[in-house]
């Protein structure tokens, strides 16, 4: 085992001596490289050759001319000068051109003839009628009675305007019961007409639109009926206008009957029209409100069942979604 031991140490001695014999031949070998490159002269590139590459340094200060010399100097040579390009003169001929002489020929045209070869004919086309139903009819025949009273109420706005005489019986028919008070307004407040074509103001608690009970109802019910679908339609399409605002309909009755059950009645009523337009057109609850108020807003005081009809009411209001809800002003 000592003897492994000294032939390694035998073997690293040799290798280090190599090392430091090629070390000092390495360093030996380059400086005499690096003193040969200074004795080595390339051609062009020695000290004394550098100068004359580059140009002469020198600087003017001052240069003095002999004037002598400045006046010895010839003229400069004038540029020759052309004569000017003349263009040719026009001649012009006075004589005019004459027109060509052109025959037009016109022949006369019958057209009292023409047309009367060219009339069309009309043919004869047969047409079905088919019988409305008994609801369209008494609904056509309500908004017609009630636009003949209408028409009775307003007076002529000048001689020249026709006035349109009708029966008495015929007004008194459109202003009481029935589906004749479908497009009547009721005294003191705008008819939903009114409010579709803008002739009123905006449906507020100053100016409810108010529509006579009798044309969603029937007297004592809170069902409605085929008749009253086209008022219905008109208060869809009042909501439909105003979609930023909250609709609310308010239920009223007559005097008759306790106020109990007139409030229930009441609330009722505007609960079905309610009912009808989300069922109908899907409108948001949200933005439908129902108030009965039974009989505390009378418009007739006092009287019989005719004589209290005003009375008998549904009132539209619009009202922005961040006010609160309040009934309207008396």
């Amino acid at each position: 085992m000592q003897a492994v031991s000294n032939s390694h140490r035998r073997n690293s001695n040799s290798i280090g001596g190599w090392y430091a014999f090629a070390l000092i031949a390495s360093v030996g070998a380059h400086g005499w490289l690096a003193n040969w490159s200074k004795s080595f002269v390339v051609p062009g590139f020695s000290e004394k050759a550098a100068p004359a590459l580059l140009p002469p340094r020198f600087v003017i200060k001052q240069v003095k001319f002999d004037p002598k010399v400045l006046d010895s100097l010839p003229e400069p040579l004038k540029p020759e000068q052309k004569a000017p390009v003349v263009p040719e003169k026009f001649v012009f001929s006075d004589s005019k051109p004459k027109a060509p002489d052109v025959d037009l020929q016109v022949k006369p045209l019958d057209v009292q003839k023409q047309l009367v070869e060219e009339r069309p004919e009309a043919k004869a086309e047969l047409i079905s009628a088919s019988p409305l139903p008994a609801s369209v009819g008494s609904s056509l025949d309500g908004e017609l009675r009630s636009l003949a009273g209408a028409m009775l109420q307003v007076a002529p706005s000048s001689n020249a305007q026709p006035v349109l005489a009708l029966a008495a019986q015929m007004a008194n028919a459109a202003g009481a019961g029935g589906s004749g008070a479908v497009g009547m307004a009721v005294p003191g407040r705008q008819s939903i007409e009114d409010a579709l074509n803008a002739i009123g103001q905006v449906a507020t608690r100053e100016s409810p639109v108010a529509i006579p009970g009798n044309a969603l109802f029937g007297y004592d019910s809170s069902e409605l009926g085929e008749e009253s679908v086209p008022i219905l339609e008109k208060i869809a399409d009042l909501r439909r206008r105003f979609p930023d605002y909250i609709m609310v309909i308010i239920g009223h009755t007559d005097a008759m009957g306790s106020s109990d059950y007139n409030l229930r009645l009441s609330q009722k009523r505007a609960d079905a029209v309610r009912e009808w337009l989300i069922r109908r057109y899907g409108m948001d609850p949200s933005k439908l409100e129902t108030i009965g108020r039974g009989a505390q807003e009378l418009m007739v005081v006092d009287g019989s069942v005719d004589e209290q009809a005003p009375n008998r009411r549904v009132e539209v209001i619009l009202r922005p979604a961040n006010l609160p809800s309040k009934a309207p002003k008396k």
